[in-house]
């Protein structure tokens, strides 16, 4: 009997160990004391004795605290080697490898390797987080039949508003609000981010842990949660200042409502009014100021593409007349690390991905990526499936993320909401073929 075998409460000891590994990681900038690595050793001994489902539950749990899990803002976060340990302890673990994943892996890998030779200015470290994006990605999905999918959205729903609340109050711990305060770009330090440090990334969070309460919400698995969840997303997503949040927001919230109709979810339906009159009676009355102000970035720059867009659609055009103007940049890329166009990053996920890895490495992507995700799940009924991939592709839209530490995740949610099972939808299956089979007998 194996170490991991022997625990008879995984889950129990594994709440225990993250609540220890958050604290080392939050206390220690409290105390200014370097107590991450404290927590880096609890996060190795909790994987080493963990079952392989855990170890995923807990990385999605731990994915929000990226920003704080290192020694001081000019280090490199330790959350890198959490997910390189993690895959490496999963895939010994695992009792079979896919060959195809493994060879676009290793051939990306390769595309980047000989591209150190061509650009002559790609960094060993900056190689590392993509291929890690590839890795996570396999692993999730290859082991997603031994995962509660349940567990995995509550896991990162509840990381994402714990960090959400302690940057709220992270003002009221000095020490702690200094560091916070570092991590956030000089351009953006009035918009909260959460612990991210970026606004934008964040916002794609809150994003997915909406859709994931409502999936839960519609599977019975929470009731009232999903309104406090529903509001506390958006209270934390207006904080952001975010235009795209808010568009992306009020459309989920409209799909809900939509939903809630044609469900006659009288309940929720009452709730969603009586929210929206309070929200609009507060605009009204003025109370509700960082509402007026992301309205204000919205009205404001009408009339003007580029102004709509907080000034991408010019940083876009510059990223395609220099693609586009070089073959060598259109076909190998110009490198993980390539200079950026006019001292702006691309903020754009397709044309990110394009400049930095050009025609051929793009694809080489794209088909590593699809054969990752391509396992024998099976496709369960659920009419929601379309919601990970809508979000992603709109959000990322005007997000670069080629280093992000997020996207992984992100791609992989496209996968987990499209395998998620809705309950009320498969009994309603089962009734309808026990009535096909009672017919087909009589």
């Amino acid at each position: 009997m194996t170490a991991v075998q022997k625990i008879k409460n995984p889950n129990k000891l594994n709440i225990f160990v993250l609540c220890m590994i958050v604290a080392f990681v939050v206390v220690g900038f409290i105390i200014d004391m370097p107590l991450s690595i404290l927590a880096l050793l609890a996060n190795v001994i909790l994987f080493v004795y963990s079952p392989t489902e855990y170890i995923l539950y807990d990385i999605l749990f731990l994915s929000p605290f990226t920003s704080i899990y290192k020694l001081s803002p000019d280090t490199l976060s330790f959350f890198s080697i959490v997910e390189i340990f993690a895959v490496v302890i999963v895939l010994i673990r695992s009792k079979h490898v896919s060959i195809k994943a493994l060879i676009g892996i290793v051939s990306f890998a390769l595309y980047l390797a000989i591209g150190n030779l061509i650009w002559f200015n790609v960094v060993l470290i900056d190689c590392i987080n993509p291929l890690i994006v590839l890795l996570v990605i396999y692993i999730y999905t290859d082991e997603f039949r031994i995962l509660d999918k349940q567990k995995l959205m509550k896991y990162f729903i509840i990381g994402t508003l714990l960090t959400s609340t302690l940057a709220l109050f992270e003002s009221k711990i000095p020490t702690f609000y200094l560091y916070v305060r570092k991590l956030v770009y000089s351009e953006t330090v009035i918009r909260f981010s959460g612990l991210n440090g970026d606004s934008n990334y964040y916002s794609v969070n809150l994003i997915y842990a909406l859709v994931f309460a409502f999936l839960l919400y519609k599977n019975k698995a929470i009731k009232t949660a999903f309104i406090i969840v529903l509001a506390l997303v958006g209270y934390f997503g207006i904080l952001t200042y975010s235009k795209s949040f808010l568009l992306m927001y009020v459309a989920i919230l409209g799909f809900i409502f939509f939903d809630a109709i044609v469900s006659k979810d009288n309940r929720l339906i009452s709730l969603f009014s009586l929210m929206c009159f309070g929200v609009l009676f507060l605009i009204v009355q003025g109370k509700l100021e960082v509402v007026n102000g992301v309205l204000d970035r919205l009205t404001s720059n009408e009339g003007s593409i580029n102004k709509l867009t907080t000034g991408r659609w010019e940083i876009w055009r510059g990223y395609m007349q220099t693609i586009f103007s070089r073959f060598d940049i259109l076909l190998y890329g110009s490198g993980v690390n390539g200079p950026l166009i006019n001292r702006y990053s691309p903020h754009n996920l397709y044309i990110d991905v394009l400049y930095h890895f050009g025609l051929i490495g793009t694809l080489i992507l794209i088909f590593t990526i699809i054969i990752c995700m391509k396992h024998k799940n099976k496709v369960n009924f659920n009419k929601y499936k379309f919601l990970g991939a809508l979000v992603f592709f709109v959000m990322y839209f005007f997000l670069h993320g080629v280093q992000s530490y997020e996207i992984c995740f992100h791609i992989f949610f496209i996968y987990l909401i499209y395998h998620f099972t809705l309950e009320n939808n498969v009994n309603k299956k089962r009734v309808l073929s026990n009535k096909e089979n009672k017919c087909y007998s009589a």
